[in-house]
C-alpha cells in the first residue's frame, strides 16, 4: 500500500509545518547530507522534493511487480481512503 500526494512540494510543506522545529531542520539536513543529494548538488527543500519525485519513479516500477494499492491524496478524505483500504484488504484476505 502506497499513500502518495499529488503535490509533493505541498505535502512536504504541510508535514514540516505540522511537525515544526527541530524536526523540520533535521529532516532537511539528513536528506541534504545523503550521498544521493550531494551528488546532485541538492540541499534543503529542493533535495527533499527531488528525492520524493525520484522515489515515485521507483515505486511506479515496483507497484507493477507486486500486488499493491496506490492511494493518492488520502488526507483529502481520510474516511473514504480508509474505506477503500479496508475494502481492498478485506477482498484480498476474505475474498
Amino acid at each position: 500500500m502506497y499513500l502518495r500526494p499529488s503535490d509533493v512540494a505541498a505535502a512536504i510543506r504541510r508535514v514540516h509545518a505540522d511537525r515544526g522545529e527541530p524536526w523540520s531542520s533535521r529532516n532537511y539536513g539528513f536528506v541534504s547530507a545523503c550521498r544521493w543529494a550531494r551528488r546532485r548538488g541538492l540541499v534543503g527543500q529542493r533535495a527533499l522534493i527531488d528525492l520524493y519525485r525520484a522515489w515515485e519513479q521507483v515505486v511506479d516500477e515496483l507497484l507493477s511487480m507486486v500486488e499493491s494499492l496506490l492511494v493518492v491524496d488520502p488526507q483529502r478524505d481520510w474516511d473514504g481512503a480508509l474505506r477503500r483500504i479496508f475494502h481492498a484488504v478485506s477482498t484480498h484476505w476474505y475474498g
